[in-house]
């Protein structure tokens, strides 16, 4: 028997808060000049032990593959690329898209967990499951007074359950979604 999904409403409502949340925190941390690795499906066993899954990265056409098999990781990789920009940097966030991709993602689950029913009506419930895209926009700033550069950006990132963050025994801090797959362009 199939679960009935949830309405498209409420799907688009925790996706445009959960991508509010997100964009707000990602970029105040590379603005920082600090590690984003927490915002990567590489910090969860479930969905890298269990799920199989690894994060897709791609800066400007060039895919990060972790050092290509010399045992670095995709995220170690994207850092390193984030550290040759120089600092100061700055991302400054024009607009950002959220769109509700699959209210049901299981990826990570066990087959058992993947059975037990979700409320279809109960944000809360509804964003335990949505995966979700997010489109963002902006200027990247480089380095600081007459020597700064402008850049455009263009930044797209999938971002599924963090299946750790949910539940009793939830870490306090974790991140509710992680990044599976991230494009970045500037111009």
């Amino acid at each position: 028997m199939s679960q009935q999904q949830p309405s498209h409403a409420i799907q688009a409502k925790v996706a445009s808060e959960a991508a509010q949340n997100f964009v707000d925190n990602f970029y105040e941390t590379l603005n920082r000049g600090k590690s984003p690795a927490q915002y990567y499906v590489s910090s969860s066993t479930k969905l890298t032990a269990v799920g199989g899954l690894t994060p897709d990265i791609s800066v400007n056409g060039r895919v990060c593959n972790g050092g290509g098999g010399e045992g670095g990781s995709v995220v170690a990789e994207y850092e390193k690329l984030l550290a040759a920009q120089g600092t100061p940097v700055h991302y400054e966030i024009h607009s950002f898209d959220a769109q509700p991709l699959n209210p049901n993602y299981v990826i990570g689950l066990t087959p058992a967990e993947q059975q037990q029913p979700v409320s279809t009506t109960r944000e809360r419930d509804v964003a335990e499951r949505l995966s979700f895209a997010v489109q963002v926009s902006g200027a990247l700033k480089l380095g600081k007074g007459e020597d700064v550069t402008d850049k455009d950006f263009n930044e797209a990132f999938v971002l599924v359950p963090h299946w750790e963050s949910q539940g009793r025994s939830a870490a306090r801090n974790a991140r509710r979604y992680l990044v599976v797959s991230q494009n970045f362009r500037s111009f």
